[in-house]
């Protein structure tokens, strides 16, 4: 288990995201292939905490830093709560973050509510 230095910057996370859009035959494929695909899902709007403060700072995809922002909170932050985020949420905002030109952030620990 890594060492963390205390106090932590402890902050909650949760993202939500748009569908994939695509034309498909069958309405239960086992498998869509990716020439089908018109458009791939996006993160639509994220919501972040940090421990012991009540305000909630919230983007959506139109704010002009919607990408920057999310970046330099986990970039600050020593650990992150969420919800099935190792597997989806922080897999999101890693493309996001790639697709903005923007470097991996800082590291830190995922406390993943799904998992734990």
């Amino acid at each position: 288990m890594p060492r963390v230095k205390l106090p932590i910057k402890l902050l909650y996370l949760d993202i939500e995201t748009t569908p994939h859009e695509g034309t498909f035959w069958n309405l239960f494929p086992k498998y869509i292939p990716i020439n089908q695909l018109k458009q791939p899902t996006e993160t639509l709007c994220w919501a972040a905490k940090w421990e012991g403060s009540r305000e909630v700072i919230y983007r959506k995809h139109t704010d002009p830093e919607f990408m920057q922002d999310m970046w330099d909170l986990l970039d600050e932050a020593d650990a992150v709560v969420h919800y099935n985020g190792k597997s989806f949420d922080i897999k999101h905002l890693n493309r996001g973050f790639a697709a903005a030109g923007l470097l991996p952030p800082s590291p830190y620990t995922q406390i993943d509510l799904l998992s734990e």
